[in-house]
């Protein structure tokens, strides 16, 4: 997710990651669509990249353990 960039479009990202999240969550916080995708990024270490998107542009990337 090194080339995921805040502000690009949720079709940017699934052009970039080359494929659907393998999780996907949407909450609306403030009268906002909140949404959550999630990427196992590296199966080995179990690494899942998480990119949150709000009002349909990236708004954070954050990597974690799963």
């Amino acid at each position: 997710p090194s080339k995921i960039n805040l502000g690009q479009t949720s079709s940017e990202v699934r052009q970039i990651m080359g494929r659907d999240p393998e999780q996907r969550s949407v909450k609306e916080e403030g009268g906002q669509a909140i949404e959550e995708w999630q990427y196992l990024t590296n199966y080995k270490a179990s690494i899942v990249s998480v990119i949150t998107f709000k009002n349909s542009k990236v708004s954070s990337v954050q990597t974690r353990r799963r």
